[in-house]
This record gives C-alpha cells, structure tokens and sequence, in this order.
C-alpha cells in the first residue's frame, strides 16, 4: 500500500509540474500564430494584402519561438508538438492557398476552378510533409548529420514563397506575377518543393561562438531591418531568392555529409577533422597577420 500511495503521489506531483502557469506559454505562443495565420484569410477576403503579408510573417516569427521558449523553461511535451504540426498545417498551409486563390478569384473569376486546385494541392503537400516530419523524429536510427538539415522546404517558408506573386503584386503592380496560370503554377511548385526529398538547411546548428559569422549576422540583420522600414516587399522578396539560392549548397554539403558518414569513425569524425583544420588554417593567418 505505501508503495502505491508513493507512486501516485509521485505522479500527481509531476502532474502539478506539468501544468504550470509559465509552462502554457509555449503553447500560448503557437495558438498566437494560429490566430495569425486564420486572420490571413479575413484580410484577404477583404482585399488587405499589406495587413496578410504582415501577419504571415508574425506567425512565422511565433513558430520559430514557441519550441526554443518551451526548450528554455523544460515544458517540451508530445502534445505541444502534435499542437504545433497542427497549428502550422493551418497557418501555413490552409491559410495561404486561400488567399492564393480569393487574388485570383477576385481577379479572374473564370479561372477559380483552376485556382482551387493549386490551393488543394498545395495545402494538401503542407499536411503531408508536416507528418512526414513528425514521423522522421521518432526515428531513432536518424543520422547526426540530418540534424542539419530539413528534408524539403519547411512550412514557414513554403507560406512565404507560396506568397510571393502576392508580395509582387503589391510592390510592382499587375504583371505576370499576377496571371491566374502563373500563381496556379507556383502554388503547386510550391508545394512539390515542400514535399520533395530535397535537403535544406535548418540553421539550427550554427556555430555562434564564430565572430566573423557573428558580425556577419549582426550586418546583415541590421541592412534586414532598414530594409523592412524602407522597401519592406523588395527586402522580403531579396530574401526569398538568397534562400532559394542556398538549395543547390545545401544538396551539395548534404552529399558530403552522406558519404562521409560512410568512411571509418562516420560523420562525427569527418566533422571534427574539419573543425580542426579550420582552426589550423585560422591559426596561420593569424600569425601571418602578426607578422605583417
């Protein structure tokens, strides 16, 4: 009996520390940009696409706190994650292959049925790459080197690129961009991107503890941030095609990664020797410098 009434009490007080005050904020967060993303779709049905392309961009500001405050205050759960997927399979899913379609129904009604098939596909590839996502994380024999790497374009930034002829109507006026073909097309080469096999990179493993990577960040943060109170919509669209830029490296280092996990002492290994003639190499110029 006193084991049995020490097991229970030992999980009604895990309980209790389950269910902390400060613990819901995580999950405050993520329906934060829930909500971000479902508004999308009330501005877009009135013609607000300003306010749309602005709220995309908090939700995805939002998705990329929640996990990092739940890991900082102890409160990662699985329910928080099956949360999380289901809140960005809406946000970044539903939300932007809707107003996707209402600019080309308000535009060019004829082609709705058309319209309404990008935005089924892309939805659809958003839901489908989201639980392959949650499926690759319970495998435990995932090499280390995938921790690099997202295995197709992650649903925050499939919702921007899906955006895209959106941001350019805005910022160019009608144009190509605009044609109901073309905004069908790109949904739909959106979503085969989110969905594909193809590595890209997380920039979760950064080495910060790099200066010339921190001051390089920092300059390239603050040219961000003027750019967004200046020409916010060429700034965005720069950044988009600098991360569509980065795909062909990330497939590159990605193969690297791949076959060196197959050489004697695996990936571990190949990194460190890496590292190690990295710091060699900064050692020498170094010393050269002081030379000089």
């Amino acid at each position: 009996m006193r084991s049995r009434r020490f097991t229970v009490e030992v999980a009604a007080s895990q309980a209790g520390r389950q269910t902390r005050p400060v613990e819901l904020l995580p999950n405050l967060i993520t329906l934060c940009a829930l909500a971000c993303g479902l508004t999308t779709i009330r501005f877009a049905l009135v013609g607000e696409y300003n306010v749309v392309i602005m709220l995309i961009i908090v939700a995805a500001i939002l998705d990329a706190t929640d996990g990092r405050v739940a890991r900082a205050l102890g409160a990662e759960s699985t329910m928080g994650e099956q949360m999380d997927s289901l809140c960005d399979a809406i946000g970044f899913g539903v939300s932007p292959a809707i107003v996707s379609y209402t600019l080309i129904a308000d535009d060019h009604g004829r082609m709705w049925a058309l319209a309404w098939f990008a935005a089924l596909v892309y939805a659809s590839a958003i839901v489908l790459r989201l639980a392959r996502f949650n499926t690759d994380l319970e495998d435990e024999e995932r090499p280390d080197y995938m921790k690099e790497f997202f295995i197709g374009v992650p649903a925050p930034a499939a919702s921007w690129l899906a955006l895209a002829p959106v941001m350019c109507r805005q910022a160019f006026g009608e144009g190509f961009w605009t044609h109901p073909v073309f905004m069908a097309w790109w949904l739909i080469f959106i979503a085969a991107l989110a969905f594909s096999r193809i590595p890209t990179f997380s920039f979760k493993k950064l080495d910060m503890k790099n200066a010339r990577l921190q001051v390089g960040l920092l300059f390239s943060s603050l040219m961000v941030i003027a750019g967004l109170f200046t020409v916010p919509y060429l700034v965005i669209l720069t950044v988009l095609i600098v991360y569509i830029g980065t795909i062909p490296f990330s497939i590159l280092i990605y193969t690297k990664h791949k076959s060196h996990a197959s050489l004697p002492g695996g990936y571990a290994a190949a990194r460190a020797e890496g590292k190690a003639l990295r710091q060699r190499a900064a050692r020498r110029r170094r010393a050269a410098f002081r030379v000089r």
